[in-house]
């Protein structure tokens, strides 16, 4: 009997001393959110003064009721309720500077129009983890971007010098340059005769036309006038555009030492790394082109007589130069228009 009483007594102290414990303990509250500022409200927004700095935002500390390793996000959206948000990482403790590129870059992403007035909205998420998080208010700006892309993926050419001549359904696409997203180039083989560029398949404006030996007329709608056709020699010539500029030029190409690839195909994780061939023309033997829907994320790259030919540019990039040392093209699920140009490297993957 006296081993079990002090037994129990023992249980006893163990349960208190417990319950002394959790008295101890930290209780996290549901947290304090922060309070966000910003060092300024309106910004006309110039590709000159880019790499300035542009807006500062500060907020004071989150609180959960104990010192944790909370984390700070910007979140940047077009709507007040934030229903589509980008993020942007901190690099500092209770604050943020973003450039003029930085804020331009936000602005088009929501597709704010260039040249006009639009506003984001901007909050800070404060997390312990992706179920414990509180925002701060939101900070409401005014700016005006400016186009620092294209906003034509592709380009294409009408006319009796290319195939297919004035269809513009099936107009002929060109090549959009990696290193200068407003300039579009074209380097293959020509029919002797008239040429325009518009910016949509199968619609006549946007359009380009001629205006002097290097600059071009642009129609912005169907109610504007007709630009002048551009003339191209017969034979092989590089024709690039710039639609930033309103410029193009036609040279000469030596095509006489060229390969001429007996075939050419798709090859990646889309088809087991087998070649899914695609097709060129008897005017343009070195343009090949395939029509393809991948139904999921997939790793490609082309196959010129059966040699592998990767991209010299960003993987995930949809038109770039690609070359027997390349490496592997990311491309998202879709369908897609996909061409390469065996004279020149560069290829294009347009999203349908």
């Amino acid at each position: 009997m006296k081993v079990k009483n002090i037994y129990a007594l023992i249980m006893l102290a163990a349960m208190a001393f417990s319950c002394e414990k959790d008295e101890e303990q930290v209780v996290m509250t549901d947290g304090t959110a922060p309070e966000l500022s910003a060092s300024g409200q309106s910004f006309v927004l110039t590709e000159e003064t880019g790499a300035d700095e542009a807006l500062t935002l500060s907020w004071t500390a989150a609180s959960f009721g104990f010192d944790g390793a909370e984390a700070y996000e910007v979140q940047v959206s077009s709507s007040q309720d934030f229903e589509e948000v980008t993020l942007a990482t901190v690099e500092g403790d209770l604050s943020e500077t973003f450039t003029i590129n930085e804020l331009n870059a936000f602005a088009l992403r929501f597709e704010l129009p260039a040249g006009n007035m639009g506003k984001l909205y901007l909050r800070v998420e404060a997390a312990l983890s992706s179920a414990i998080k509180v925002y701060s208010n939101s900070v409401e700006i005014e700016v005006t971007p400016y186009q620092s892309e294209s906003p034509y993926p592709v380009i294409y050419m009408v006319g009796d010098a290319v195939e297919n001549a004035w269809d513009a359904t099936m107009a002929t696409a060109m090549f959009r340059d990696s290193d200068d997203s407003f300039t579009y180039t074209f380097t293959g083989n020509f029919n002797e005769g008239s040429l325009k560029f518009i910016g949509t398949l199968g619609a006549w404006a946007p359009q380009w036309g001629w205006a002097s030996e290097t600059t071009l007329a642009f129609r912005e709608t169907d109610a504007d006038a007709d630009p002048g056709t551009l003339w191209v020699p017969a034979g092989y010539n590089t024709v690039t555009m710039n639609v930033q500029k309103n410029t193009y030029s036609i040279v000469s190409y030596d095509a006489s030492s060229a390969t001429n690839y007996a075939s050419n195909g798709l090859s990646g994780d889309f088809n087991g790394w087998g070649e899914t061939a695609m097709s060129s023309s008897a005017l343009n033997p070195h343009i090949w082109t395939l029509d393809y829907t991948f139904d999921d994320f997939t790793k490609v790259k082309f196959r010129p007589n059966g040699e592998w030919w990767g991209t010299d540019g960003a993987p995930e990039a949809m038109y770039e130069h690609a070359s027997g040392s390349g490496a592997d093209i990311y491309v998202e699920a879709g369908t897609y228009t996909i061409r390469f140009n065996d004279l020149t490297g560069r290829y294009i993957f347009i999203k349908k």
